[in-house]
């Protein structure tokens, strides 16, 4: 676990910013709803208290999301192309979900208030 996460660090900086770089598009593309869950499993990977196999799943879930080049590619599978997509953050958000503090919840509201300006948010529950 520890090189595949090294590996990560190396493709995607030290403290993951090239992947933060990533989500700001997304979230543009695909609405408030599908940043919330990618900013929290952001911040739980730069989170010093998780661990370094939870960090290794959620780069790689965050990776296969955000980076082109995808194994279904919508362009190709349609519908399916965004299932798989969903589906990896689902099974990695499930997992995660119980590190995502109060603190994380401030900080991804206040980038998405940022980001989604002028716009409601929607209630969540």
């Amino acid at each position: 676990m520890r090189e595949i996460f090294e590996q990560l660090k190396e493709a995607y900086g030290n403290d993951f910013a090239m992947l933060y770089d990533k989500i700001g598009p997304y979230a543009r593309r695909y609405g408030r709803a599908a940043a919330r869950k990618v900013l929290e499993l952001y911040y739980v990977l730069r989170a010093d208290s998780t661990s370094v196999s939870d960090k290794v799943l959620i780069g790689l879930a965050l990776a296969y999301v955000l980076v082109p080049g995808d194994v279904l590619p919508f362009r190709k599978f349609g519908v399916f192309g965004l299932l798989d997509d969903a589906l990896s953050l689902a099974v990695v958000y499930r997992r995660m979900q119980s590190n995502i503090t109060p603190e994380i919840t401030f900080k991804v509201e206040m980038m998405l208030d940022k980001w989604f300006e002028g716009q409601s948010a929607e209630v969540v529950e």
